[in-house]
């Protein structure tokens, strides 16, 4: 919530706080998501380099930090972030709904 409302250091210092790994990557996440929402790029990359050094395997990451960088007309940083994750293989889990 701190991060959507645009207060994203403050978010980054609470999720510095957390120790547990399973809900630490959850928070990482939210505010990797409030980063692309706020279009904060330098605050993205850091969170995604956090999140790459505790789970590297989901493309969802790889894809939201690739968006970001295209938002703001980083279309070399996006290609090269979109060209790493298929290199390693990591796929996007594809939405399902179940209504």
């Amino acid at each position: 919530m701190l991060g959507r409302a645009g207060r994203q250091e403050e978010a980054e210092k609470k999720a510095k706080e957390i120790r547990n790994d399973i809900g630490n990557v959850v928070v990482w996440r939210a505010l990797l998501g409030a980063c692309s929402f706020r279009g904060n790029v330098e605050m993205g990359e850091k969170v995604a380099s956090k999140i790459m050094e505790m789970e590297r395997k989901y493309g969802g990451d790889y894809v939201l930090l690739s968006n970001i960088f295209a938002a703001v007309g980083r279309y070399a940083d996006s290609e090269r972030v979109r060209r790493h994750m298929d290199r390693k293989n990591e796929a996007k889990v594809t939405g399902l709904s179940f209504v």
